[in-house]
């Protein structure tokens, strides 16, 4: 029992160990892939995006708001003429950000998502450390 099981063990150990055929790549061609594949970068890209997209956002006005509403209604007949005080109201109102808040906001999404292309540095062979300066 025990000799078997070392033998299934080491039947799965070599089967494991045996050489696979691979193709030789040279340099340029690893790092090609290193870069192809690599998830701080489809991150990198991904974060600048996103920046963009929410630096449009960030320009337009909040959704206006329609309120209706009802009071005083009665509540046993749903009449609007037997209380003279029943009430029916409806109003729009829009929020308007104070000053230049939009303005300062894509300003501030706009450089941030610039920061990105120059952290890829795809031109020297080590991703940069720094964390860049934010806008505020």
């Amino acid at each position: 029992m025990l000799l078997t099981g070392f033998l299934r063990y080491a039947a799965v150990g070599l089967t494991l160990s045996a050489p696979v055929a691979a193709e030789s790549l040279t340099l340029e061609q690893a790092v090609a892939l290193d870069r192809s594949q690599d998830p701080w970068l489809r991150g990198s890209y991904h974060r600048e995006q996103a920046m963009q997209e929410e630096n449009v956002a960030a320009g337009a006005l909040p959704d206006p708001v329609l309120p209706l509403g009802l009071a005083n209604l009665p509540a046993d007949c749903f009449s609007f003429e037997r209380e003279p005080m029943t009430q029916f109201w409806v109003y729009v109102s829009q929020m308007l950000p104070r000053g230049d808040t939009r303005a300062l906001r894509r300003r501030q999404l706009r450089e941030r998502g610039a920061e990105q292309p120059p952290r890829r540095c795809r031109s020297c062979g080590s991703r940069p450390t720094g964390t860049g300066k934010l806008s505020g």
